[in-house]
């Protein structure tokens, strides 16, 4: 299978060079900021949209172009930025039509990083792991919904160190949403664990989160120090942020404000994972592109106590690579693992251990 894995990052495209164009202002493209800013000499000369009311815009620091102000030039490449395959298709129609170049994002960003890629193909612990990865990776550059023998149940709880009891546990949950990841760790773990520590700053998720673990404090028979809900977000500094709140989805999706200028939302804490991270901690985090500073920002206490971690590395394809060898930078003695959870592209998930 690494045979077959250099083959295939041997065919993907070399983008260094080249004047950078992406196709898309979206959520999506929101979501890859991050990953972005983590890529050296990377740099984005314009945005383009088909909306007219993002045309003319800055955006992320840079024009938002129409199609029909894009010139052709043989150094200029345009990166497609979505999460929808039916989109890309249609996208890449429109593109071919103007008689621009593009390829998908994900395969210009894995070309860039074909040595880290093999690295943590390397590092992974288990025929599955490498194989999903694989999938993982060839699915995203060509911008096609997973295979569906590589998805399975049990996301957070599917490799089985995640899965036993320990009395002197503390699970933090980062991104905890509506509280729902809370209680499949109850039941994954059948009620028996030293703390629960859960972050959420949507003041609806939050909300929702409230009531939920008010019921399961009844039927699990949990006193009240057993549990420490936050309504932060968790990050690289303690500040404060804007949280654009995601009202269409019931609040799934919810993220913190895109660094162009962003104001219109609720105004959150954000806070450091650090004072938290003990000995016997199982860290879930999905946190819409904020994993990454999230270790990051508590890397000693990560490097002291090796907490257990399940971390999704779905929302931007720098994620896919750049969060397990973190991890290993920070701890060697890491042993991973990556589990498909979804049809979709999301619910990637890297289990540290």
């Amino acid at each position: 299978m690494r045979n077959e894995l250099i083959q295939f990052l041997n065919t993907l495209p070399d983008i260094r060079g080249k004047r950078i164009y992406v196709w898309g202002t979206g959520n999506t493209t929101e979501l890859y900021q991050e990953g972005f800013a983590r890529i050296p000499d990377f740099h984005i000369e314009a945005y383009i949209d088909n909306n007219p009311d993002r045309q003319g815009k800055i955006m992320f620091g840079a024009p938002v172009l129409a199609p029909a102000q894009v010139q052709p030039s043989e150094d200029l490449l345009i990166l497609v930025c979505t999460g929808q395959p039916a989109a890309y298709q249609s996208i890449a129609k429109q593109i071919g039509g103007l008689g621009l170049p593009f390829v998908y994002i994900d395969a210009g960003i894995f070309g860039l990083y074909r040595d880290e890629i093999l690295t943590v193909f390397d590092a992974l612990d288990d025929d599955r792991s490498r194989a999903v990865y694989f999938n993982v990776l060839k699915t995203r550059a060509a911008c096609q919904f997973p295979d569906a023998d590589k998805v399975c149940g049990d996301q957070y709880f599917a490799v089985p160190a995640f899965a036993r009891t320990d009395t002197a546990e503390a699970f933090i949950d980062c991104g905890a949403y509506v509280g729902d990841t809370i209680e499949q760790y109850l039941w994954s773990h059948e009620g028996v664990f030293g703390k629960i520590i859960a972050f959420e700053p949507d003041t609806a998720n939050f909300a929702a989160m409230q009531y939920r673990t008010e019921r399961l404090k009844r039927e699990w028979n949990i006193p009240d120090s057993k549990l420490e809900l936050y309504p932060c977000a968790v990050g690289r500094s303690d500040k404060t942020a804007v949280l654009a709140q995601n009202t269409v989805n019931n609040g799934l999706g919810s993220k913190l404000a895109a660094a162009d200028g962003q104001t219109e939302g609720i105004t959150c804490r954000i806070v450091s994972l650090a004072p938290y991270i003990k000995a016997h901690c199982f860290i879930k985090a999905d946190i819409e592109s904020y994993e990454y500073q999230t270790l990051e920002a508590a890397s000693d206490a990560i490097a002291a106590w090796k907490p257990k971690a399940a971390i999704c590395i779905y929302h931007n394809a720098v994620d896919l690579f750049s969060i397990p060898l973190l991890l290993h930078e920070l701890n060697p003695e890491y042993r991973f693992a990556v589990r498909q959870h979804g049809h979709m592209l999301a619910d990637t998930v890297l289990y540290a251990y």
